[in-house]
């Protein structure tokens, strides 16, 4: 197909998404967990570094936080395929309300056992986070058609990609200027105002 071709396709099914709201509010309800355990896992370090943490402890939350999310599939496959996604919905959003709570308190607290607690336990609700998502992409291969699958996957990972991008390229201007706890404030008041509007719709 040529370019003006395919360009017309993500159209028509960006258009269809746009009428179907419950496809379209969880592309996006997903979107958002994703951006933001990019940006968990990508302040990791900056984290632990302003919690004093030794650096041995560095590659140990990396190696955890790794492991959670490639047991997500399998936690998933094993138990959880046939679980309906709307019953993550509310629980999702609780849980990352905690992991906000939890990097405040990182920066701030400086006993490391407790921070390494915190820390777990936000490599954890990523974990969560990948099921959330793995269960979305298989709810979009159950109601979408067969023809329509590969560009309607297309515009969700581009969702998925976009909304982090965007995250990071915000972060910049306040790491510069001030302390990355300000950013994370910022990020925290976006969230929940933004994604208390997508869990309600």
């Amino acid at each position: 197909r040529c370019f003006l071709e395919k360009m017309k396709e993500y159209a028509e099914v960006t258009g269809n998404i746009c009428k179907n709201k419950s496809i379209m509010y969880y592309i996006i309800y997903s979107g958002l967990f994703n951006a933001l355990s990019y940006l968990f896992a990508l302040g990791f370090q900056p984290i632990m570094k302003n919690a004093l943490f030794p650096i041995v402890l560095f590659g140990v939350i990396n190696f955890v936080n790794y492991f959670i999310k490639s047991c997500a599939g399998i936690v998933v496959g094993k138990w959880l395929k046939n679980l309906n996604i709307r019953i993550l919905v509310i629980p999702l959003f609780i849980l990352y309300l905690m992991a906000f709570l939890c990097i405040f308190v990182l920066f701030n607290e400086k006993n490391i056992i407790l921070n390494l607690s915190l820390m777990i336990f936000i490599c954890i609700i990523i974990g969560i986070q990948i099921i959330f998502l793995i269960l979305h992409i298989s709810r979009l291969h159950k109601f979408v058609p067969m023809e329509e699958r590969g560009s309607l996957m297309t515009i969700n990972n581009c969702v998925a990609r976009f909304l982090p991008a965007i995250f990071l390229i915000t972060s910049r201007f306040f790491i510069k200027s001030s302390d990355i706890s300000i950013f994370f404030t910022v990020v925290f008041i976006f969230y929940i105002i933004f994604g208390s509007y997508i869990m309600i719709k």
